[in-house]
C-alpha cells in the first residue's frame, strides 16, 4: 500500500479526504459552543448541594411537648413516605419545631425538594402557627447586589431611614426571583414608653401598674386543645402590639373606676440595637445619612437576569414614590461574574497566542494554527457536554 493510500485510510484519512465535512463541524461545535455559553447559567460560586433540607416552623409561646405534637409529628407524616428520603432526625423546643431530612445520594434533589414542600403545605397545622420554612442547604452564593438608600435631607432619622428600608423590604422579598433582602447596621428595635411624671402624679398611677398593663395587652398564647362535634380545634389569645397607635390608645385604669388612654401621660420613642447612622458622599453632598439593603437572589436563579429585573423596578419605584430619595450600588455579583468571564477570556487569549508560537517555532505554521484552534474548540465541546 502506497503511502498516499495509507494517508486516505482509516479514520483520520477519512478527514483528510473529506475536509469539507470537517470545516462544517467545526462551524457547527463554534456555533452550538458559543450559543451554550450564553444560556449557561453564570455563577461566580456554583451551587454545591449537600442533600440536607431543613423545615424549621415557629409557634410563639407554645410547649415542646405541644410543638412536637401539634407541628413536628404531623409534619414527619406528611413527608415520610417521599422516595428520595434516607433519613428525618427531628427535635421540638419552645415555641419551634426543627426538622432535617437527609436525601439519598441518587435522588433528583429538585424534585424531592418539591415533594418535601408539597407535603409540608398539607400539614395540618394550627393556623396561627407561622408558615414553615423549607430550605435546601447548599453553598450557593446568593448575594445579588447591595443598594446604599439615601436622603439628601442631612436631618434624616434613623427611624425614616428604616421604615423606608423596610418598606423596600417588604416590596422585593418573595418576589421577582428575590429570596430576602437583609438591611444592614441593627434593624432591630425596640419601642419606649416615655412617663411624663407630673400628669402620672396628678392621676395617682404607679409605673409598675402601666408596665403591668401594657405587658397584659402585649402577649399571645395558646389557651388548650378543643373539642367539638368531634372536630378538634387549637385555640389561641392575640394580643401583640403591632403600632404606636395602638399602644398609645391601651386604657389605664384609675382609682376611680374610669380610664384613660396611655397616650393621655406617656409618649412613644423607638430605640435602634445601632443607634449610629452612617453618612456617605452623594455627587456634590456630603455628610449624607443613608442605610445599606443586601438583596439576595433565589437558588439558581440567573444572576443577570434577576440582577437586570430587580434594579429596573427598584429605580422605577424610587423615582415614582420617593423622588427625593436616591441610591447607589454597591457590590453587584453579576458585575463579578461579567469581570470573570474578561479574565478567562484574557487568559485562554494568551494560552492560544503561547502554544501557536511554541508550535510555529519548533513546527510550522499549518501545525501551529490547528494546535492553537484545538484549544478554544475543546472548551467549546466541553461547554456542549453540561
Amino acid at each position: 500500500m502506497s503511502l498516499r493510500e495509507k494517508l486516505y485510510s482509516g479514520f483520520f484519512g477519512f478527514w483528510v479526504g473529506n475536509y469539507r465535512i470537517g470545516i462544517m463541524l467545526v462551524v457547527l461545535i463554534t456555533m452550538l459552543g458559543i450559543s451554550g455559553i450564553l444560556s449557561i447559567p453564570k455563577e461566580s460560586s456554583p451551587d454545591i448541594k449537600f442533600g440536607i433540607v431543613q423545615v424549621g416552623t415557629a409557634y410563639v409561646g407554645v410547649s415542646p411537648e405541644e410543638i412536637d405534637s401539634l407541628i413536628t409529628t404531623r409534619i414527619e407524616k406528611e413527608i415520610q413516605s417521599i422516595s428520595g428520603i434516607d433519613s428525618i432526625a427531628s427535635s421540638s423546643r419552645q415555641g419551634f419545631s426543627s426538622i432535617v431530612v437527609t436525601l439519598k445520594a441518587e435522588a433528583n434533589t429538585d424534585k424531592v425538594v418539591q415533594e418535601i414542600k408539597d407535603g409540608v403545605s398539607k400539614a395540618n397545622l394550627p393556623e396561627d402557627a407561622l408558615e414553615p420554612s423549607v430550605s435546601e442547604i447548599s453553598t450557593d452564593s446568593q448575594q445579588l447586589f447591595s443598594v446604599f438608600l439615601a436622603n439628601k435631607n442631612k436631618n434624616t432619622s434613623k427611624d425614616t431611614l428604616m421604615k423606608r428600608a423596610k418598606e423596600i423590604q417588604s416590596y422585593f422579598e418573595g418576589k421577582y426571583n428575590i429570596d430576602t433582602v437583609n438591611i444592614d447596621w441593627g434593624d432591630k428595635s425596640e419601642l419606649e414608653v416615655i412617663i411624663l411624671g407630673d400628669k402620672l402624679e396628678a392621676l395617682s398611677i404607679s409605673p409598675q401598674k402601666i408596665a403591668d398593663v401594657i405587658r397584659s395587652y402585649n402577649q399571645s398564647f395558646p389557651i388548650g386543645s378543643f373539642t367539638l362535634d368531634t372536630k378538634s380545634y387549637d385555640l389561641r389569645i392575640e394580643g401583640d402590639i403591632a403600632s404606636y397607635e395602638e399602644l398609645l390608645r391601651i386604657p389605664v385604669s384609675l382609682s376611680d373606676g374610669s380610664a384613660v388612654p396611655l397616650g393621655e401621660f406617656a409618649t412613644i420613642k423607638r430605640t435602634w440595637s445601632n443607634d449610629a447612622i452612617e453618612h456617605m458622599n452623594l455627587g456634590e453632598d456630603s455628610n449624607i445619612p443613608f442605610v445599606r439593603l443586601n438583596f439576595n437572589k433565589q437558588p439558581r436563579k440567573s444572576v443577570f437576569e434577576t440582577s437586570k429585573t430587580v434594579r429596573t423596578i427598584l429605580e422605577a419605584q424610587i423615582e415614582k414614590l420617593w423622588p427625593d430619595w436616591e441610591i447607589q450600588y454597591g457590590f453587584d455579583l453579576a458585575d463579578v461574574i461579567s469581570q470573570d468571564y474578561k479574565d478567562l477570556g484574557y487568559n485562554s487569549l494568551q494560552t492560544i497566542i503561547l502554544v501557536f508560537a511554541c508550535v510555529f517555532f519548533f513546527i510550522g505554521v499549518k501545525e501551529s494554527l490547528i494546535a492553537a484552534l484545538s484549544i478554544p474548540l475543546a472548551f467549546l465541546v466541553s461547554i456542549l457536554t453540561l
